[in-house]
């Protein structure tokens, strides 16, 4: 759970300081920003439970 809370504090905080001066540009970075999250989340996901979980 701390890995997730990892990735989505660093999107976050990259998005929304890269975002330009505008009140439009808030709301972009807010939706690039969960896009992103739920991607990078559910790729984690999919890589530990592949580690944790391979037959051996």
């Amino acid at each position: 759970a701390v890995g997730f809370a990892v990735i989505i504090a660093i999107v976050s905080c990259y998005e929304g300081l890269n975002c330009r001066m505008a009140s439009v540009e808030v709301g972009k970075a807010t939706t690039r920003s969960v896009v992103y999250c739920i991607m990078l989340i559910y790729a984690a996901n999919l890589i530990l439970t592949t580690i944790l979980f391979a037959p051996r």
